[in-house]
């Protein structure tokens, strides 16, 4: 990795805005250039999705990419002197992975989002519902707070073990803001004003069966410590959609386990068609940002009595899902 990665971030200044000069964009590229950007791991998945953009022609691709541009351009980062923040997030580089992220939100799974002015201006913390096999729930979430805050805003998806320990998905998550999750991290973020996107349910909700869909797994209680700790606003957050993407028909977790992935779903297309049957069905998505809950407890407090205010923000999770799927018309 680049030193520059590592050097602390500069804080006021020109530099510390983050902000990147137009001229700093190359110019737009071309249908050829975007399939030779696509990397290995997940990004390369991403980038075999971003296929379906041919269809929208060069004018739809050119949209995108101002829309994305204009987005990077207002979005406020404590950068270093080499344009990375304290994580290694870097805006020129994010521009291919949101592209592919953003035609993925825009074009596949055609999203919508509601709440998003319960964002506060300082810290926040996004508790969301997890679901799909792959973490697409977490990179759709992150586009639409870039792409249609006002302003932008980057939720910093915290990323556990197991997620950082598969091939590919460290450096395009990196690319999106993601963050190895340690409370360390969770602290320093919210203390500086960040925003940060947590999946209570952890693994156990990314991997459920399809007889568990829309129905949350028991909530770690480490998201409501890093909020209490830095007196964070806890926004619930429900996403229906997700789980549609793949229909597994069971996951072979142990043999996931020895290869370092989160999942290894069996699907009708895979491993029939290789990695190309793990590109998800264009299910819809629907977002929806709830108001912020008031929640009480010292951070220091063991899990069991925690448990209450962790409670209270799974319960009104599954209560928005209950309702959006009850409103919900079609999947596709």
């Amino acid at each position: 990795m680049d030193s520059a990665r590592h050097l602390h971030a500069i804080e006021g200044g020109a530099a510390s805005a983050g902000r990147l000069k137009r001229t700093e964009f190359p110019q737009k590229l071309t249908l050829d250039e975007l399939r030779s950007s696509a990397k290995s791991g997940l990004a390369g998945l991403l980038g075999a999705v971003s296929e379906s953009i041919d269809g929208l022609g060069r004018r739809a691709l050119a949209e995108l990419q101002t829309e994305v541009d204009t987005a990077l351009m207002h979005l406020s980062v404590k950068a270093n002197g080499f344009g990375y923040d304290a994580w290694g997030f870097h805006k020129g580089e994010a521009r291919w992975p949101f592209l592919a992220s953003a035609g993925l939100y825009r074009h596949w799974f055609r999203t919508r989002i509601d709440g998003l002015e319960n964002l506060p201006r300082g810290r926040f913390l996004l508790a969301a519902n997890h679901g799909g096999h792959l973490p697409f729930d977490a990179a759709m979430l992150a586009t639409a707070c870039v792409l249609e805050g006002t302003p932008p805003r980057l939720p910093r998806v915290m990323i556990s073990e197991a997620l950082s320990a598969t091939p590919g998905v460290t450096s395009f998550a990196r690319s999106l803001g993601g963050v190895p999750f340690t409370p360390a991290n969770a602290r320093q973020l919210l203390r500086r004003g960040e925003g940060l996107l947590t999946f209570p349910e952890g693994l156990t909700g990314l991997t459920k069966p399809a007889s568990a869909h829309y129905r949350l797994a028991q909530f770690s209680s480490a998201f409501l410590r890093a909020a209490l700790e830095s007196d964070a606003p806890v926004l619930p957050v429900a996403i229906v959609g997700s789980e549609e993407q793949i229909p597994a028909i069971f996951s072979l977790r142990q043999l996931a386990a020895r290869l370092g992935l989160p999942s290894l779903p069996i699907t009708p297309t895979f491993p029939l068609l290789g990695p190309l049957g793990l590109i998800p069905l264009p299910s819809r998505y629907t977002i929806r940002i709830g108001a912020p809950i008031d929640l009480r407890g010292d951070a220091h407090d063991d899990s069991e009595a925690l448990r209450g205010p962790v409670e209270k923000v799974r319960e009104k999770i599954q209560t928005m899902l209950e309702d959006m799927l009850d409103k919900r018309q079609s999947t596709f």
